[in-house]
């Protein structure tokens, strides 16, 4: 038989008798099977995964080693598995939710030929382990390598992971006949230039971006309840079940709990969710057992439904690259599916605070690197302890460090290598220019008045330009961008009531435990510091007026009143206020406003002894807890026993509810109810 052959038997094995390859295919399958380095540049959907399943089995048959896939999501890796099985190969994952036993067993599997796919994320790279150990295991050595979403290779990607740069040096090792395939759906000119730098030469099969069945309409809608309420009219007229994009973790949580308040089936899938919580909600949607996922870029890659009706962006994205990527999520197999683009007045600012903060400045690594060359070797809190920087600063900065060869990890402890420095700062300038100017060209696509899909594949460097004839551009809007005022009222209302909940902390910088009778219970905001509403009362108060609101009492206390009713009942409380010296009177009068609308006596339990820095200006929780111990002191009171409201205007770290709490269940006042005006945090 033929290769082509062959591969036509595989592909009819895989599907039914009646399938034949897309244009393309057989192209980038055979390119592989001749040993060649092809990179192929395709639309989701059309099959890229195919190539490299039947290239491994056939590869496989004639007694090449397991085929290595580095694959940057783990719902990639989860689906791409069970597209594995269909031929019958033997797939296994390393990744972070596997403990010492499982990876030895798989180890053991890998040295025996029993795996035909091994799955790694590209950080997987960076373990010692893996590379020192796992990898010299495979029987036969490695068959086949393949890059999986090749953009995150280039610098100019707009996914980029630093960790994709370990690649080259894989490439590099491997011998002249094994082959490389890179895959991607987002690359354009400059990106395919720049993967072919870091992989070497590699023929390029590239194909028509346009996705026809794609309906796209852009809808300016500035403020968040107004698009709240627009989804909560809307997503039911949508087909089938779909996915909500939001680009903040809070904004995912509050979508899905808004939508589910309405009576929409919805549920949030983020980064932060379990590995099992992520499994079971990606099966809910394959399963079309929810109308709606809404989710932040940890659904992206990969994630394979064919029958997607429609695709909302709650937030404009970061670049038309990014939104091709997840509008492709949607009408795989349906002739029609519905692609809506909601663009907020906060969509500028979170992008912005992405792109300041997607590479760590070339002052903090040379920080690093001077600190590492005067110590023999440190860990991450040891860092952490000697340096005003934030941890995942750190941790991000020995990263490109390890990976430039300028630091070794050895165990936890990082130390410098011999190696001269050389910082990338025009690199890292020429990608966060051009993150910018991708930002500008989104926001341009919300304006155009020419065909939407048009103006995408464009970005995309696609040769076959036309237009696609469904866009509201071309044909007229599908949606209607009116919302019924009476929900938007109720939007509102639900947006003030959706305060921002916080745990108490567990244990103190060093890792050590805090006591739990010495804990504060689990505290919430009244407000997100950065939104409308509620968030702009309170800049205002602290920074204009030095005095919040009459507006901002009155919603305090009706929180606290529903809070301690719900979880308080037989608890005796009284209120107090973390003290400042800059500002000595404007928590402590709010905090006295708040008591006499809930009719609870304001007691002064805390003094500030020692002026410190301000908390937002500490950047990690060794500095954040040290800037606030021995900072105050407990005053004596006859409320000693009772239960303590503890306010403060803002809430970040948590340090300092920690500290004040420590020393007040120290000096034994019963539970501590943490309680803030706005929540700063940018974690979400």
């Amino acid at each position: 038989m033929t290769l082509k052959s062959t591969a036509d038997n595989y592909l009819k094995k895989m599907f039914d008798r009646n399938a034949s390859f897309k244009e393309g295919q057989w192209e980038a399958i055979n390119s592989v099977l001749q040993g060649g380095r092809t990179l192929v540049v395709q639309k989701t959907g059309w099959g890229k995964s195919l190539v490299y399943f039947l290239s491994t089995r056939i590869l496989r048959d004639s007694g090449a080693g397991p085929t290595i896939v580095i694959s940057p999501l783990l719902s990639l890796m989860r689906n791409q598995m069970q597209s594995a099985d269909r031929l019958g190969l033997r797939p296994a994952t390393i990744d972070s939710s596997l403990n010492a036993q499982e990876i030895a067993e798989i180890e053991q599997d890998l040295s025996q030929g029993n795996i035909d796919v091994l799955f790694v994320s590209p950080e997987r790279l960076a373990n010692e382990h893996f590379m020192e150990r796992t990898l010299p295991l495979i029987y036969g050595g490695i068959g086949m390598l393949v890059i999986d979403e090749a953009h995150c290779v280039s610098d100019w990607g707009h996914d980029f992971r630093p960790d994709y740069r370990r690649i080259s040096r894989i490439v590099r090792g491997l011998p002249s006949h094994v082959p490389v395939l890179a895959t991607t759906a987002t690359a354009n000119n400059r990106v395919v230039e720049d993967i072919q730098e870091q992989l070497g030469a590699m023929e390029v099969i590239r194909g028509s971006l346009a996705r026809e069945s794609l309906h796209i309409q852009t809808i300016e809608m500035p403020k968040k309840a107004e698009r709240l309420a627009w989804l909560s009219s809307n997503i039911n007229k949508m087909p089938g079940s779909g996915i909500v994009y939001c680009s903040t973790i809070s904004d995912c949580e509050l979508v899905a709990r808004w939508l589910t308040e309405k009576g929409i089936s919805a549920t949030y899938y983020t980064g932060r969710l379990s590995k099992d919580e992520r499994i079971s909600r990606e099966e809910s949607l394959l399963q079309n057992n929810i109308k709606v996922l809404v989710a932040n870029i940890a659904l992206g890659m990969g994630f394979d439904k064919e029958d997607v009706g429609f695709v909302i962006h709650f937030q404009m994205p970061n670049s038309l690259l990014t939104y091709y990527q997840q509008i492709g999520r949607a009408g795989r197999k349906l002739d029609h599916a519905y692609i809506v683009l909601l663009h907020g007045e906060e969509d500028e600012s979170i992008q912005q605070y992405f792109i300041r903060n997607a590479f760590p400045a070339s002052e903090d690594m040379s920080i690093i690197i001077d600190l590492l060359e005067s110590e023999d070797s440190l860990t991450v809190n040891e860092i952490c302890s000697k340096l005003n920087l934030t941890e995942s600063t750190i941790k991000d900065c020995l990263r490109l460090l390890q990976i430039d060869n300028l630091v070794v990890k050895k165990r936890s402890e990082y130390s410098r290598t011999i190696n001269p420095i050389q910082l990338h700062d025009a690199r890292i300038s020429n990608v966060l220019a051009n993150k910018e100017h991708e930002l500008e060209r989104m926001k341009s696509f919300i304006y155009t008045k020419e065909c939407l899909m048009r103006f995408v594949i464009r970005e995309l460097d696609d040769p076959a330009l036309k237009d696609c004839g469904v866009c509201s551009n071309c044909a007229g809007e599908f949606v209607s961008a009116d919302v019924q005022e009476e929900i938007m009222v109720e939007a509102e209302i639900f947006l003030q009531r959706s305060y921002f909940h916080f745990d108490s902390r567990k244990q103190w910088a060093s890792k050590t435990r805090i006591p739990e009778n010495r804990q504060c219970d689990p505290g919430f905001a009244l407000s997100r510091y950065s939104d409308s509403g509620w968030g702009r009362l309170v800049r205002k108060g602290k920074y204009q007026d030095n005095y919040f609101a009459e507006q901002l009492v009155i919603a305090s206390a009706d929180a606290l009143r529903s809070w301690i009713t719900d979880n308080y009942q037989d608890e005796s409380f009284i209120i107090s206020s973390i003290p400042s010296l800059r500002r000595p009177h404007l928590v402590s009068d709010f905090a006295n406003r708040v008591a006499s609308q809930l009719r609870l006596p304001y007691v002064d339990l805390l003094t500030k002894i020692d002026s410190r820095p301000e908390q937002k200006k500490m950047n990690n929780s060794h500095l954040q807890e040290q800037n606030v111990r021995d900072s105050i002191k407990v005053n004596k009171s006859n409320y000693v026993g009772y239960s303590v409201i503890l306010i403060d205007d803002m809430v970040d770290s948590r340090w300092t509810f920690t500290v004040a709490g420590y020393l007040l269940r120290e000096s034994g006042y019963g539970h501590i109810l943490p309680f803030a005006l706005s929540s700063t945090s940018e974690s979400g």
